[in-house]
């Protein structure tokens, strides 16, 4: 196991995929809001609304109790943007300077088929994307390519099979195959998600935080974002 006794700070860090410029890599009718020569930086607390909805894939009228709320963490200027659908709880942080989503949360009864992630960018296994901002492409890095290789020889990520792109240019197995490994190791495909999380740990790990019932118990489960390695699968108590 990577590491033992995870310790959480209060907000954590996650960066999308280069929404702003690239149209084609968003699947949701929001995207033209984020168009490159529209987009202001540092961003307002409507634009970081708007970001929310469109990563969460939800359209605004069907959002309840939005909230967006500009706070200072890590010395670093964020808004938090909170909202309801269909009785699903969202968080998000986003840093103001450059748009990037340094957090995001869903809890609610069941959030199996909530789907995060809506606006980064997706791409073949070994496919690098550019930086966030940065209209190049980013080289891939020998240990992204090994996090890469690893994940291949791991199964968790099929050949040809489209991945989610951190703005870093950081290759994820992302939100979907992360579930599908954790009912792998759990050997039940009805698992029923109550929490799905998603975070930079300490600035250096990309994690996935899930909570699911398995028959009548809890569990909670980490998933390595960029590898599929299981680091933590414990029955809640």
């Amino acid at each position: 196991m990577r590491r033992q006794n995870k310790k959480k700070s209060p907000f954590f860090g996650k960066c999308i995929a280069a929404i702003v410029g690239t149209a084609a890599l968003l699947s949701f009718d929001a995207a033209s809001v984020f168009a490159q020569d529209s987009l202001q930086l540092p961003l307002t607390q409507n634009d970081a609304e708007a970001l929310a909805l469109l990563d969460a894939g939800i359209d605004s009228a069907d959002a309840e109790r939005v909230r967006a709320k500009q706070e200072r963490e890590d010395r670093e200027d964020v808004v938090e943007v909170e909202f309801i659908c269909q009785n699903d709880a969202y968080e998000y942080t986003i840093r103001c300077a450059d748009g990037m989503i340094l957090e995001w949360q869903v809890e609610g009864r069941d959030v199996s088929d909530a789907a995060p992630e809506q606006s980064l960018g997706r791409a073949d296994r070994d496919a690098q994307a550019a930086p966030f901002g940065d209209a190049g492409t980013a080289e891939t890095t020998d240990t992204e390519k090994g996090a890469a290789e690893k994940s291949a020889a791991d199964g968790n990520t099929a050949a040809g099979e489209e991945n989610a792109v951190a703005a870093d240019g950081t290759v994820l197995i992302g939100l979907s195959r992360a579930k599908e490994i954790a009912r792998a190791q759990m050997e039940d495909d009805a698992l029923e998600f109550t929490k799905l999380h998603f975070e930079l740990d300490d600035g250096r790990y990309y994690d996935y935080e899930f909570e699911f019932y398995s028959g009548n118990r809890m569990y909670e489960c980490t998933i390595d974002a960029q590898t599929g390695e299981v680091i933590q699968l414990e029955m809640d108590d």
